[in-house]
């Protein structure tokens, strides 16, 4: 298990004999050995999630609306949906509407290797993911924060750098303090 800044993974000291169960707050990359007598089960707000012997990553941010599944090998099953690799599950808390998509799951387990990437994100989820990244408070009006979508990777670059790039794609001005 990855854990991303801020997440926390609570887990038994010793597993029910049946049953390997986990809670996440946050988000988690894992990779799973398969165990057909001792199913591994990530539990994630309203959403567990069965693994089947499978690598997948679980956005399960307390500030996110949302509960998001990707799977990169192997299969996972939630909601009574079985997922194949390449595909995005998206929990709505709210509503408890599933939805999935095909995606291309490398992109969104770039935070383990020290990068990530967007690809025509949402800036409201974007900021989410810049937050966490650089340690500090971002505000946006949700109405244009929902509208907007962008598509580029960080690296190294500073917050200003990328605030900045970004101000030269989509209509927006931005001020640092402190």
């Amino acid at each position: 298990v990855w854990l991303n800044s801020g997440s926390k993974l609570v887990y038994p000291e010793h597993f029910e004999k049946d049953r390997r169960v986990v809670t996440l707050e946050g988000e988690a990359y894992f990779q799973v050995a398969k165990n057909k007598s001792r199913p591994f089960v990530v539990q994630a707000k309203d959403l567990d999630i069965e693994v089947l012997g499978t690598s997948f990553n679980i956005a399960s941010h307390a500030m996110l609306d949302k509960v998001e599944t990707v799977l990169l090998s192997g299969s996972i099953k939630a909601k009574k949906i079985l997922l194949k690799p390449n595909e995005l599950l998206v929990y709505k808390k709210e509503t408890g509407e599933t939805i999935t998509e095909i995606t291309s799951a490398q992109y969104h387990i770039d935070w383990i290797k020290d990068r990530l990437t967007f690809d025509n994100d949402r800036l409201s989820d974007i900021i989410i993911s810049l937050k966490g990244w650089y340690a500090v408070q971002i505000d946006c009006p949700q109405p244009f924060s929902e509208k907007q979508r962008l598509s580029f990777t960080v690296r190294g670059e500073s917050l200003k750098e990328i605030l900045h790039a970004m101000s030269l794609i989509i209509p927006m001005r931005y001020t640092i303090n402190g």
